[in-house]
């Protein structure tokens, strides 16, 4: 398990490898299946979470993952105390349930050899090594969603009421 040291000069140092390392190093520590840990050199604090986090953002589609208008609400929120307390709890929870929505589609999904093993240690659908050597192809996609017949939504008086409220809402959104 790679241990990570940064120093006051935001450096990366490999203390398994003896050498520094940069975010696209340990990007693909993280990539093959390593267990990434960075502390801060000075006072020992878990950097960890941090340190991936830019990873994701420096990547080529790490900034395309959170739109603007939320970025600006973040900062805004964090700025008053008593929004912040609301939305932080909320993001995290969102995101954790992200993430074990992936992690239950990663064991769905048919392993290939050569693939390294996700955190909780089974090997899961990801890009594969150069020259890997692929025994299987790729599952192929799900069908598109199909909803069947349904009730006809025009004769529900709960759901026009629904719909009305739904429009006043925007349109205060809007103006506000």
């Amino acid at each position: 398990m790679p241990h990570i040291r940064k120093y006051e000069n935001r450096r990366l140092y490999d203390t398994g490898a003896s050498k520094y390392v940069n975010l696209e190093e340990i990007a693909e520590m993280v990539r093959r299946g390593e267990e990434v840990t960075v502390e801060d050199s000075k006072t020992g604090r878990d950097l960890t979470q941090e340190v991936l986090l830019q990873v994701v953002l420096t990547s080529p589609t790490g900034a395309a993952l959170v739109p603007v208008g939320l970025l600006r609400r973040l900062i805004r929120a964090a700025a008053n105390p008593v929004l912040s307390r609301g939305i932080d709890p909320a993001l995290a929870q969102g995101l954790d349930l992200f993430h074990r929505q992936l992690e239950a589609l990663e064991r769905g999904l048919p392993t290939f050899p050569g693939w390294p093993p996700n955190a909780a240690g089974r090997t899961g659908y990801r890009h594969p090594e150069p020259g890997a050597d692929l025994q299987e192809p790729p599952p192929s996609p799900p069908p598109p969603y199909d909803p069947g017949p349904g009730p006809d939504d025009a004769a529900d008086p709960e759901l026009d009421a629904l719909r009305a409220r739904l429009d006043a809402l925007e349109k205060r959104l809007r103006r506000g």
